[in-house]
């Protein structure tokens, strides 16, 4: 089957623009009734996206893995932005794409995941900060992330004296979110798989 082209600007401002009618695909909620609605947005976002005469028709999965990329690189861009302001002590920041601040405005919680609410007085040590930043990256795009890594990166942060008991906790609290919302993210996969399993079986 033929790679489907890639997404032009336009239609990931026109994704991301559907998508904020649609807050419930980013719902982290596991039950069948939330996995349920949260298909049938996808399926209304597939629609919507189609029905407006882009380039080529999209998929449901196109439309997923583009919401994906169009995620990681507001993340990138974050991280970036937030690098530069530690490298010129809060000189003129790096130029903002404009879609990624309209992703970070939809996801926050994702996209803000490491911020801490230290003022500029007691800054977290930012080679500290980057590592925390490798771990969760680590963890969130690793496609055999199993139970025994989780605890194998859990216990490198618990055994880390480097740093103040503070920065342990906060790096210990963002980690723990991070692995918490990837094992809800597996279970509602295969809850998924048995609603799908389940409608064929009826069939």
């Amino acid at each position: 089957m033929a790679r489907s082209a890639n997404f032009v600007n336009s239609e990931k401002q026109l994704l991301v623009q559907i998508i904020s009618e649609h807050p419930q695909v980013e719902s982290k909620r596991t039950d069948k009734v939330s996995v349920v609605q949260k298909n049938l947005a996808w399926k209304q976002i597939e629609a919507k996206f189609n029905a407006t005469g882009t380039l080529c028709r999209r998929t449901e999965k196109n439309l997923k893995d583009a919401w994906k990329n169009i995620k990681n690189k507001a993340k990138q861009d974050n991280a970036q932005r937030k690098r530069h302001l530690r490298q010129t002590g809060g000189g003129p920041g790096v130029p903002t794409d404009e879609l990624s601040e309209k992703v970070e405005a939809l996801i926050p919680r994702q996209i803000n995941c490491l911020a801490n609410n230290f003022d500029d007085d007691n800054q977290i040590e930012s080679s500290l900060e980057e590592q925390t930043y490798t771990l969760v990256s680590v963890a969130e795009e690793s496609s055999s992330f199993s139970d025994g890594n989780e605890s194998a990166v859990l216990q490198t942060l618990s055994t880390d004296r480097q740093c103040s008991s503070t920065m342990d906790d906060l790096r210990r609290r963002v980690l723990t979110e991070k692995l918490e919302a990837m094992a809800e993210e597996r279970k509602m996969r295969r809850e998924e798989h048995d609603i799908k399993m389940e409608y064929y079986r009826k069939k």
